[in-house]
């Protein structure tokens, strides 16, 4: 899968019981994991992450991606990713402790292709700002060259190797993959007004096919 031979089992992680992980309610949902002592000058950082990239496949990919803790789980996934022509791009929510704003800006230092917004939003799980953190991310993203970019949240978990990501997008050949599902009452309030016709969203020439919008929630 593009990942180098030699993994790494961190010795935090041998006693860790993975079979928990598939119990309902034996993991606590939203507790950050513990931070550990760090080093992050570049050649730290470097050796942790060089040493495992993936070789080029020809196919560059972006990532943006939205963050706010876990840096150790985001350097530990962008070294699963990570390759000279693939770009990435972190926005960080402003309520981030700055321990974790601290590393994320210094691994954009170390990487050339890593890029950390400047400007922090405040973001929320209801989706606040969300959107608009990737399109800055995406504006950052244009300088450089890639063929598909990946929007994700910060405990998005990548299954897929650089390889295989790059024979997915070719077999999609430029199509934007969405899913599409129902939106909860949490996401789309249901009192707002889904007449098309009063909304005026079809020219009289062309009704649109249905007098009522159904309201819809979309994640790339």
């Amino acid at each position: 899968y593009g990942i180098a031979s030699a993994w790494r089992s961190r010795v935090e992680m041998h006693a860790i019981d993975c079979s928990a992980m598939f119990e309902p309610g034996s993991i606590p949902r939203g507790k950050p994991m513990s931070e550990h002592p760090l080093e992050m000058h570049c050649d730290a950082v470097r050796s942790r992450v060089l040493p495992f990239r993936s070789a080029d496949t020809g196919f560059p990919i972006a990532f943006t991606k939205t963050v706010y803790m876990d840096y150790e789980l985001l350097e530990e996934q962008l070294t699963l990713s990570y390759s000279r022509e693939n770009s990435f791009c972190f926005a960080v929510d402003k309520k981030a402790k700055d321990l974790f704003k601290r590393r994320l800006r210094r691994l954009a230092l170390c990487l050339p292709n890593v890029i950390v917004l400047e400007e922090e939003a405040e973001m929320d799980r209801y989706g606040h700002n969300q959107n608009q953190a990737h399109l800055k991310c995406m504006s950052k993203l244009m300088k450089r060259e890639w063929k598909y970019v990946l929007v994700l949240q910060n405990h998005d978990i990548l299954l897929k190797s650089n390889t295989e990501l790059a024979r997915i997008f070719s077999i999609l050949n430029g199509t934007c993959d969405i899913e599409v599902t129902t939106c909860s009452r949490i996401r789309c309030e249901p009192f707002l007004d889904t007449n098309t016709m009063r909304l005026k969203l079809c020219p009289k020439s062309a009704p649109c096919p249905s007098d009522k919008l159904q309201w819809a929630k979309g994640a790339q």
